[in-house]
């Protein structure tokens, strides 16, 4: 359970504008095996989260900014757009 410790020991300490340091720490190790787990016994995941809880992780909830969306239908391109007209004006 070392990718367990690692991955509790590393939360919350990312610095988004150096990732390199968590990635030298092994911050993604986790998350790289269970993945590659999922895929191994063919569980279907939707996302990193997903495939962390099948692991047996209990991933937190972090509030972020309503205009950073994921965009995985051609409904969300319009959106994106709106959000980065609105930004233009500012």
């Amino acid at each position: 359970m070392i990718e367990h410790r690692i991955s509790l020991r590393n939360v919350g300490k990312i610095n988004p504008a150096s990732i390199e340091d968590y990635l030298a720490r092994g911050g993604y190790e986790a998350l790289k095996k269970a993945l590659q787990t999922a895929l191994q016994n063919n569980q279907a995941i939707t996302d990193e989260s997903s495939a962390m809880e099948l692991a047996g992780f209990s991933p937190r909830l972090v509030e972020g900014k309503e205009d950073n969306i994921k965009i995985t239908r051609p409904d969300d391109l319009r959106l994106a757009s709106l959000y980065l007209e609105s930004q233009l004006d500012e």
